[in-house]
C-alpha cells in the first residue's frame, strides 16, 4: 500500500511540482472564491461561513489577489 493510499489520499491529477505553500494558496484562493461567489460578494455571509472573522477575510482576499466582482453591485 503506498503511503498516500494509507492515509486516504486519493489525488491522481494533483501537481506536486509546486511548492506546500503555493498549493495551499492556490487551494485558498479557489475555495474562498466560491464561496465568495456563493455568497454573491457578501463578506459578512463569506466570512460566516469560513468561520473567519471580516477583517481577516479581507486579508486573505487582497493577499490572494481575489478581486470581489460584486462589490459595486447592489446585494
Amino acid at each position: 500500500m503506498s503511503l498516500p493510499q494509507k492515509y486516504g489520499v486519493v489525488a491522481p491529477s494533483l501537481d506536486i511540482s509546486r511548492t506546500l505553500k503555493e498549493a495551499r494558496q492556490e487551494f485558498e484562493r479557489g475555495y474562498i472564491a466560491r464561496v465568495l461567489g456563493e455568497c454573491k460578494g457578501n463578506i459578512a455571509r463569506t466570512a460566516e461561513r469560513l468561520d473567519l472573522a471580516r477583517q481577516f477575510l479581507h486579508q486573505k482576499l487582497k493577499s490572494l489577489g481575489i478581486e470581489n466582482v460584486y462589490k459595486n453591485e447592489d446585494q
